[in-house]
């Protein structure tokens, strides 16, 4: 059960990677839920730790706006 719930949260976390990545935009919220992950790093896959660190250097480098 505890494997299922965490293959979801992967597939939301995927999801919200992408569109942030295409949109160029994250709210403080979803900034707070990557950051969560993150630190969670319960079998996050590299590819996923990959892409979440893409988004905190874009953010850094200003090509992601964060919006409320």
């Amino acid at each position: 059960m505890l494997r299922n719930l965490s293959n979801k949260s992967n597939l939301n976390l995927d999801a919200l990677a992408h569109r942030i990545l295409t949109q160029e935009r994250i709210t403080t919220q979803e900034h707070l839920e990557i950051t969560s992950a993150l630190l969670r790093d319960y079998q996050l896959t590299t590819e996923m730790r990959q892409d979440l660190n893409l988004i905190f250097e874009q953010i850094q480098e200003k090509r992601i706006s964060i919006v409320d």
